[in-house]
């Protein structure tokens, strides 16, 4: 009961922020267009990734940028798509940017990163979605590609963390299974693996017993 409680009062901090920021101030106070045009006047990308928890007006601003730049790298590109929900048309941009990225490992490594981000901003049934997605990519994926995106899921929120991940437990498990038989395995790859169950369990402290006994699992592989 106590998790339970304790689930539900992190939960509902961004809410609560969220209707401060958005419905109060940007809404009532400024409007909605009127903030818009102040961020397509001055905004930078800065602006934009501050600005990632509230889609309405992320998303138009995003692609206010996109338009503004006159050469764009597949990687820009990648980095202006996270913003948008995770559309069919979304996921096959994203598709055709990996194809296009090819042998570049960095660059595939911000791929994965931005695909997800895009996901986890969507809703549940995207993140499950690219998880399974990403989960068979990795079966041929270099060593340092599956660190990076391990690294990265620390940064993700408590949305994603008690609400998607305990949906989504036996694809985490296989992308650290991946890592954890990879023939290039180091004593880092064990570190990142290991980074992540501490986080996770110290995370889930006051939340629900399945992900305190995933983080378990992980610390103990």
């Amino acid at each position: 009961m106590l998790g339970n409680d304790a689930r539900a009062q992190e939960l509902s901090f961004p809410r609560q922020r969220r209707k401060w920021f958005f419905d109060l101030i940007v809404q009532e106070r400024i409007g909605r267009e009127e903030f818009l045009n102040k961020l397509f006047k001055n905004g930078t990308e800065n602006h934009l990734h501050l600005l990632s928890d509230y889609p309405e007006i992320s998303i138009p601003f995003a692609r206010h940028l996109l338009t503004q730049s006159e050469e764009i790298s597949d990687h820009q590109r990648a980095s202006f798509l996270r913003y948008e929900l995770l559309t069919s048309d979304i996921f096959d941009k994203f598709l055709s940017l990996f194809q296009q990225c090819g042998s570049n490992i960095n660059e595939r490594k911000s791929m994965y990163t931005f695909l997800f981000q895009c996901a986890v901003s969507t809703d549940r049934q995207s993140v499950k979605r690219v998880l399974q997605w990403i989960q068979k990519r990795f079966t041929n994926e270099q060593l340092v590609v599956i660190e990076n995106f391990i690294r990265n899921l620390s940064s993700y929120d408590d949305r994603f963390h008690l609400e998607y991940l305990p949906d989504n437990f036996e694809a985490i498990e296989e992308i650290m299974d991946r890592a954890f038989n990879h023939i290039q395995r180091t004593t880092t790859t064990l570190e990142i693996i290991l980074t992540y169950g501490l986080f996770l369990l110290i995370r889930a402290e006051h939340s629900q017993e399945k992900i305190q006994e995933f983080a378990c699992k992980i610390i103990k592989q």
